[in-house]
């Protein structure tokens, strides 16, 4: 029957955010009919708010009620407030296995499913990638009245209405539109319609919505005429394109533009033949290091180094059999004389009401491209599984860097014949500041400040912590800005 189980997921975040800030995606997906509700969220909190709604609104529409809700194991869905609100209103939890989306399938194909035709439709149209969310709003309406399951003859808008649904309104996503002007102090001889662009359908009225380009907002109206037949696929005419130069300021798009007619000069240049002139003579005052040392390779230093010999070969699996290798208890005390090194932590009395968080050691062998142990290697690292939201933690979100980013730099470092040199950071992550009062146990295998009653009160953050990664890019960010670099607008990794 309608409701006796209903499917959910979070889709997110997403690079771009919509025009009203939302970066996250939720579905609601009755088993019965298939029929699918979709939220947009600025963050995934939200989702229990979002589930309370839905439920409200499919419970009045349909006269049943939600018995069971199955979803994965996110921290959305196993919040206290979730768990009190199952109890309160008899609703069963399904959750799948850790680490076995098959579990939750129906969710997680449709969720798919709506992104591909969200990007289909976006990618098509040349449209910005910040009307994510209007797209996946109108492949959910193109679900709910057109996809038929196998062995069925029924769309899930007939199995949960009871009606057969009318597709007469339906029209090309992205298709140029012209909105009726409604100004009430519209001119006798000012245009009558604005310019705009179809994003799909009002949720809330018989109406299409429409990003209108004078007013720079979306905008839903019924009066609105839409030219399908000047519709032509991206891939075949690129002229529609100048459409986004109406757009509104400050939102970008990696797929924005397509390459148009290429310039008269441009065209030269690639008539030419490349060059095959390269410079084999390098001066000597560009040449780092000592020049009777010749070129060595990674390959030659591993063979010129004599403590390869002292290394372990083989990962302990527990501390207990670490301590019985020099050579891990040695890379331990390294790892520990580095912690100490940066002022990591102090140790303090185990409070009584704060959560501490268990620690654990890994064991990793360093190879080269021989396959050969250079380095014997020991990480101290919190059980960050067991940090709680709002109270260890809060935002854990840190960019990493694309290639594209990567090359974009290199590209330029060329261009303006700038040396280039690579930095590693050994244990980066502690050098991140923590903000926030975490406590962890002494690591396994010692005993520090000879009481093993003390715990370690974190000042800068450590591998596991959740947010670690974010304490540490914080920190590098805000060197950089103080020596007066500033981020790029594509990439803020650049």
């Amino acid at each position: 029957m309608p409701l006796d189980l209903v499917h959910t997921d979070v889709c997110g975040p997403f690079r771009k955010r919509t025009p009203r800030g939302e970066e996250y995606l939720i579905l609601f997906i009755d088993d019965f009919s298939r029929f699918v509700w979709l939220g947009l969220m600025k963050h995934k909190d939200e989702a229990f708010e979002k589930f309370k709604s839905s439920k409200a609104l499919v419970e009045n529409e349909s006269g049943y009620r939600i018995k069971c809700l199955r979803s994965d194991r996110g921290g959305e869905f196993t919040s206290n407030e979730f768990f009190d609100f199952y109890e309160e209103h008899g609703i069963r939890r399904e959750f799948s296995t850790a680490r076995t989306p098959q579990q939750n399938g129906v969710a997680e194909k449709m969720n798919r499913t709506i992104q591909q035709m969200a990007h289909a439709m976006l990618d098509e149209s040349g449209t910005l990638a910040t009307f994510w969310g209007e797209a996946a709003y109108a492949a959910v309406v193109i679900l709910n009245k057109t996809n038929v399951r196998v062995n069925s003859t029924q769309t899930p808008h007939e199995l949960w209405f009871g009606k057969t649904p009318s597709v007469k309104h339906f029209k090309i996503f992205g298709s140029k539109c012209y909105i009726k002007n409604t100004d009430e102090q519209l001119g006798k001889l000012e245009p009558r319609a604005d310019e705009g662009i179809l994003l799909g359908y009002s949720p809330y009225s018989k109406a299409y919505k429409c990003y209108n380009k004078r007013l720079g907002r979306i905008v839903d109206s019924i009066d609105v005429v839409i030219d399908e037949k000047g519709y032509i696929p991206r891939q075949v005419n690129h002229e529609d394109i100048e459409e986004d130069e109406d757009y509104p300021p400050n939102q970008t798009d990696d797929e924005e533009e397509e390459p148009q007619e290429a310039p008269e000069e441009q065209i030269r240049i690639e008539e030419k033949s490349p060059s095959r002139y390269v410079q084999k003579n390098h001066p000597e005052s560009q040449i780092l290091g000592q020049k009777e040392a010749g070129v060595q390779t990674r390959r030659t230093i591993a063979e010129a180094s004599i403590y390869l010999a002292l290394l372990s070969s083989t990962e302990p699996q527990s501390v207990q059999e670490a301590c019985k290798d020099e050579c891990w208890v040695k890379a331990m005390d390294e790892e520990l004389e580095q912690i100490e090194k940066n002022n990591t932590w102090e140790l303090v009395p185990r409070p009584k009401d704060k959560n501490v968080i268990g620690t654990k050691w890994i064991f990793k062998n360093k190879l080269n491209e021989n396959r050969e142990v250079v380095r014997n290697k020991a990480r101290l690292v919190c059980k960050g599984y067991a940090q709680q939201e709002g109270i260890d933690f809060e935002e854990t979100f840190a960019p990493v860097a694309r290639l594209e980013a990567i090359r974009m730099f290199l590209a330029l470092s060329s261009f303006q014949k700038f040396k280039v040199f690579q930095m590693d950071v050994k244990s980066a992550f502690l050098n991140g500041d923590l903000e926030e009062e975490a406590y962890i146990e002494q690591p396994d295998g010692f005993i520090l400040g000879n009481d093993p009653n003390l715990v370690c009160r974190l000042k800068k953050a450590l591998y596991g912590l959740k947010q670690a990664p974010r304490a540490w890019y914080y920190r590098l960010d805000k060197y950089l800005h103080q020596q007066g670099f500033s981020k790029g607008l594509a990439d803020s990794n650049l």
